[in-house]
């Protein structure tokens, strides 16, 4: 089927004539981390002397017709999760998603996305990460991702959402966000979170909230959109464990980035959001419970991983404990490490890095 709309495009495209003043904006994960949204959002803006149009996967999906159209007429397409540059008088930049950790594209499955015009990327090793995955000999343009710069702005709509999760205020707010693990056609871990969603055997998730409300602490949770409807259920009338939806994310316009710029801490295991949430340097835990299966079943680019992890590794309820209990008492160990790999990864440490992809849109769009 999917062949058969590559098809469809690619003869329909050449039909309708491109706009060379037009910008497509192509959302794969809209208030999920998205690199796309508040891109849009700055180049709107920044330049309304183009015709910027902004849509979504979902939008795409439920009006095929319609947005294929609209594609095959932007003279630039910038996307998060891949597209097809349709004609070789369009440009395709590609955001992607966030530093792997985890191998993906030819180092996982064999097989690479669409290849872009241009690639963004946040440091050297980035782009060099990156390009062992997709194989790509196309440019890289260290910019820095689009969404960092939520950590660099206020938005007072943040406390509304702590207020709506009943969060006493002066309690610590841990954002727990993990990599996919059972969803998307693919098995990569047997951890079970459906009796208890940060996946610790032989713990009731009640206990859990008990020790948490001990310490004046809440964890917010968003799952990876594909896992929400495994999970969601496990979740209920617990005072200081709160689940953030995609579709309250959605609803209320706020991407979860902003949520953790006002966090003070992430809790994770493979999931690249803690490189990016590096430039905050606030306190990480990673769980790592499941860490051997995940190797044997998913790979990981980056060894030792244990030094790519600069935060406390826990695999047992009282080590998780015990980096909660650091956590309360403000003792951080892992301030340095966590510089040191920050440097690594990120060249840009500040909120530009949407006017530097503006810059590179314009450039792609006077050339002719």
């Amino acid at each position: 089927m999917n062949n058969l709309i590559e098809f469809f495009k690619k003869i329909y495209s050449r039909l309708i004539p491109v706009k060379n003043n037009r910008v497509i904006f192509w959302d794969g994960t809209p208030n999920s981390g998205s690199n796309i949204k508040i891109l849009y959002e700055s180049f709107k803006e920044a330049h309304e002397e183009y015709d910027s149009i902004y849509f979504t996967r979902q939008q795409y999906i439920s009006n095929l017709f319609k947005y294929i159209t609209l594609v095959s007429t932007a003279k630039v397409i910038v996307t998060s999760h891949g597209c097809s540059n349709l004609k070789k008088s369009q440009t395709y930049i590609e955001t992607w998603h966030g530093v792997p950790l985890k191998k993906l594209g030819l180092l996982s499955t064999g097989k690479s996305p669409a290849e872009a015009d241009i690639y963004i990327s946040s440091s050297e090793m980035y782009t060099t990460l990156l390009n062992a995955c997709i194989g790509s000999n196309k440019k890289y343009e260290i910019t820095g991702f689009p969404r960092n710069d939520y950590f660099f702005k206020s938005n007072k709509k943040v406390e509304e959402i702590f207020s709506y999760l009943n969060i006493k205020n002066g309690n610590k707010k841990l954002v727990f966000m993990p990599t996919y693990r059972t969803a998307l056609g693919r098995v990569e871990s047997s951890i079970d979170r459906k009796l208890n969603v940060l996946g610790i055997d032989n713990v009731d998730i009640e206990e859990v909230n008990e020790f948490l409300q001990e310490n004046n602490i809440n964890i917010i949770i968003k799952l990876h959109p594909a896992e929400e409807s495994l999970y969601i259920d496990s979740i209920k009338n617990l005072s200081n464990i709160n689940l953030i939806t995609k579709s309250y994310l959605d609803e209320n316009n706020i991407d979860i980035y902003e949520i953790l710029r006002y966090s003070d801490g992430l809790i994770t295991d493979y999931s690249s959001v803690y490189f990016d949430y590096l430039l905050l340097d606030k306190p990480i835990i990673f769980f790592n419970n499941d860490i051997s299966e995940y190797e044997e079943n998913r790979g990981f680019l980056l060894e030792p991983v244990d030094y790519w992890m600069p935060g406390e590794k826990v695999k047992s309820y009282d080590e998780f404990k015990k980096g909660i209990e650091d956590i309360a008492k403000n003792n951080d160990k892992y301030v340095e490490a966590r510089r040191d790999i920050r440097n690594i990864v990120h060249r840009h440490k500040d909120g530009n890095s949407c006017n530097r992809v503006n810059e590179k849109i314009l450039e792609a769009l006077k050339e002719r």
